[in-house]
């Protein structure tokens, strides 16, 4: 999905592309937003990978 949108796809097309509801497509772009945000928040804390 991730790689999809990154081209510049909608998630319309992304969805037709993969044959799944147009919500899924919209959800897992909302999940890999969250762990994304997630990880940077984590990073930010930390100070790097040590």
């Amino acid at each position: 999905v991730l790689s999809y949108l990154k081209n510049g796809y909608k998630p319309r097309e992304v969805a037709a592309f993969l044959n799944c509801p147009v919500k899924r497509v919209y959800d897992a772009n909302d999940r890999i937003r969250r762990k994304t945000r997630a990880a940077k928040k984590f990073l930010d804390k930390d100070g790097g990978f040590c």
